[in-house]
């Protein structure tokens, strides 16, 4: 009987541990509260239900890519070519987009300009307290 009872005790240990590690996974994001309520809210504007399925199952350093970043990206890269329509930041492997703590977010990009696609490297820097990117810097992969 005793062996059974640590059994039961050993098993309801993991169970509880099992439950506990999403909490503590989404606990451990560096994001700040602003930040992740701004994420949420852009979220929650998106129109169809399958829409805002998919976009809540991105990583943190995807939705800070698409919802903080790429709107200022749209903005600075049109400075150097006004004939920029389409930007995007990350691809769909996990290496493309780095988030650093609550106040970077690096990684690869493509900007669709008056010479087509080019493809760049950036460094978005991002305002924890305000939820808002506070400048992006692209560096443009050269020609051959």
């Amino acid at each position: 009987m005793a062996r059974s009872d640590t059994l039961h005790r050993a098993l309801l240990a993991a169970i509880v541990a099992m439950a506990a590690y999403p909490a503590f996974a989404q606990d451990s994001s560096p994001l700040t509260d602003s930040q992740r309520q701004a994420l949420d809210r852009a979220i929650g504007t998106l129109r169809t239900p399958a829409d805002r399925n998919v976009a809540s199952q991105w990583s943190d350093a995807k939705k800070v890519a698409e919802v903080m970043c790429r709107p200022l990206a749209l903005q600075e890269l049109k400075r150097t070519d006004a004939k920029v329509d389409r930007v995007f930041l990350g691809d769909d492997t996990s290496q493309s987009l780095s988030l650093k703590g609550n106040t970077v977010l690096e990684g690869s990009g493509q900007a669709r300009g008056r010479t087509g696609w080019r493809n760049f490297t950036f460094t978005c820097a991002l305002d924890p307290e305000t939820a808002r990117a506070r400048s992006f810097e692209a560096r443009f992969e050269s020609r051959k």
